[in-house]
């Protein structure tokens, strides 16, 4: 894959959208809605947000392989260990908790592509920051900001991240495949949250959020799970990327079980479907991924959630 080139972010012009993301707004009718967003995206991250990063124990990273492939990552620390400063985002690697296994370990490289999100789900608080890696070392990663903004809250089930003793401690990859076996169907059918990275051959990796009620993940066949599309802020960010950029990277979280399922492959973007009369935020769009590998992750043996509600925006399961 050759190396991205760094176009930096222009909020408040067509330069904020690339061309994936220009044809899904058009091809949905949420063109104006975009613009009127468009103000939201930064060069930078501003102090709000800022402040924000540096409370967070847990980021989803997007980062690329060498094949072009997507792949979304947890990686947990302390609180400060990812901030900003000035343009720059810096990791501390010595604080950041990552499963030995995991894509992100071979992916992170000066030039590289990255995208981070920060999201808390206790108070449904999330940002996106993309970018790519300036500097990469045993010590530190830093990203050069090419795009920040805020995403609305809406469709993450609201679950606290309890203290216990101790650093976050990761364990080694407990399997592997390509293709879903039924214990890996399983654990895509109960989910409620999913993140997902995807990326622009220029414009960089993006890391996003997925959610919805137990089930909104359909299982298709043992290679291709359904994500359906609900209404959102009308930039389409991600489906933009994949429409240009037909791969994907899922990381399907399984809380009870203690486990993350690291999934990569590709993508076909379903956008003609119709909304059902009444069908309210499910629009009836959705996208299809084919898996060509996964991983499952445990999490960190010091991580612990407790549900506290769902979020009231999940639609109910099309039946």
């Amino acid at each position: 894959m050759a190396k991205p080139t760094f176009v930096p972010a222009q909020p408040g012009d067509d330069g904020v959208f690339h061309e994936g993301e220009l044809r899904v707004q058009e091809a949905t009718g949420q063109r104006p809605v975009a613009e009127r967003h468009a103000r939201l995206v930064c060069g930078a991250v501003p102090p709000a947000p800022a402040a924000f990063l540096a409370q967070q124990r847990m980021l989803v990273l997007a980062t690329v392989d060498e094949a072009g492939s997507p792949w979304a990552s947890l990686v947990f620390g302390a609180k400060g260990f990812a901030r900003t400063s000035g343009g720059v985002v810096t990791i501390d690697r010595s604080r950041a908790c990552v499963s030995p296994g995991d894509a992100l370990l071979e992916n992170l490289g000066a030039g590289g592509m990255l995208g981070i999100l920060a999201i808390d789900l206790g108070s449904r608080w999330r940002y996106r920051i993309n970018g790519f890696v300036s500097s990469a070392t045993e010590e530190r990663v830093e990203l050069g900001v090419r795009e920040a903004y805020v995403n609305c809250p809406k469709y993450i089930q609201r679950r606290v991240l309890c203290d216990t003793d101790g650093a976050p401690r990761a364990s080694a990859a407990s399997a592997r495949g390509d293709s879903l076996d039924p214990e890996r169907q399983a654990l895509v059918r109960r989910a409620d949250t999913m993140f997902v990275a995807s990326c622009h051959p220029t414009r960089g990796a993006d890391a996003s959020h997925r959610g919805g009620e137990p089930g909104f993940l359909e299982i298709r066949d043992e290679r291709t799970i359904r994500v359906p599309e609900y209404a959102g802020n009308g930039l389409y960010n991600t489906l933009g990327n994949l429409v240009v950029s037909n791969r994907a990277g899922l990381a399907v979280v399984d809380f009870d079980g203690g486990c993350v399922l690291q999934l990569s492959g590709s993508v076909t973007v379903a956008l003609d479907p119709a909304p059902a009369p009444g069908a309210g935020a499910a629009t009836g769009r959705y996208w299809d991924f084919m898996v060509s590998r996964w991983i499952q992750l445990p999490l960190p043996q010091s991580i612990r959630w407790e549900l506290v509600e769902r979020s009231p925006f999940n639609p109910p399961l099309q039946t």
